[in-house]
């Protein structure tokens, strides 16, 4: 049977189970994973979280085609896929939030090292979507203080407008990265009836 990925340029599942590096020796090639699995975050796995990385940030992935889900879906997705319990207190506060430094900055370097700059700001433009809402959800405490609650209305308000920046500035370079091509489209809505098999 052949790999879900094999269509990626790092085909990250075709040998699951397998050292990463040994199954994919294009990794060893790229030195924000060599240099990460030589000082990993040590609650999490070193095979799962690289395979996770690859899985939602390689611009070729199969996640990562038009029409793309949300961020939140894709992470679950990834994790899964990679072996990381999604339920996890360290996977959703290190690798879904970032509050690993050595995680973030994994991320970080390999998008940069995919040198395609419109993916490294679609992937930077998502992630702040996602803060965005989560300030902006969290409700404005009730205060004495008309003046610090003007401030806070004030900032949400600025947040919301920050927020249709954002969105426009997603759907740009989601055409200029994705296009419109309708084959493209027919061929990710096909791969997406075998990927929701494997998740």
């Amino acid at each position: 049977m052949a790999s879900p990925t094999a269509s990626m340029s790092i085909d990250i599942l075709a040998k699951p189970g397998e050292d990463v590096f040994e199954a994919c020796p294009k990794l060893k090639e790229i030195k924000c994973f060599t240099d990460y699995a030589r000082e990993p975050e040590s609650l999490l796995p070193v095979n799962e979280l690289i395979t996770y990385v690859v899985l939602l940030y390689s611009k070729d992935s199969i996640l990562n085609k038009k029409p793309i889900d949300e961020l939140p879906m894709r992470r679950l997705k990834a994790a899964k896929m990679a072996g990381l319990e999604a339920e996890k207190t360290s996977v959703v506060k290190d690798v879904f939030e970032l509050e690993s430094d050595k995680v973030a900055d994994l991320i970080v370097r390999y998008i940069l090292s995919q040198n395609h700059y419109e993916w490294a700001d679609r992937c930077a433009c998502e992630f702040q979507l996602e803060e965005n809402l989560r300030i902006r959800m969290t409700p404005i405490s009730k205060s004495d203080d008309d003046k610090k609650t003007i401030e806070a209305s004030t900032k949400k308000d600025m947040l919301t407008t920050h927020f249709s920046k954002y969105r426009k500035q997603m759907k740009e370079l989601d055409a200029e990265i994705f296009g419109d091509n309708e084959n493209v489209v027919a061929h990710v809505k096909k791969s997406r009836a075998t990927l929701e098999s494997l998740v």
